[in-house]
């Protein structure tokens, strides 16, 4: 996932060395970079925990409506996985 969103976003964010270097000018190795992807992984699944907690609570207090806060990083997969639950939603970002 992590080495997936450097080479995606390296144009956009001006990253021109390999992948192992791209984190704050540091040289990272292969086992580093994993534990990256390992972090991002475990981050990705949280997606889905945030939308099921925010749909559980709003059953159980019986609302239509709920404001689900997260990070930037978060935005895609949550949209995702409201857009094919078919619940509506809005982006607000500053």
């Amino acid at each position: 996932m992590f080495s997936g969103f450097i080479t995606a976003h390296k144009v956009k964010l001006s990253f021109d060395t390999p992948k192992e270097r791209v984190v704050a000018g540091l040289s990272l190795r292969p086992a580093t970079l994993s534990k990256f992807e390992e972090f991002y992984n475990v981050a990705l699944k949280r997606n889905e925990a945030l939308v099921d907690n925010t749909i559980s609570r709003m059953e159980k207090i019986g609302s239509r409506v709920a404001v689900l806060i997260a990070g930037g990083f978060h935005t895609p997969g949550i949209t995702k996985l409201l857009r094919d639950r078919n619940i509506s939603y809005v982006v607000v970002t500053p």
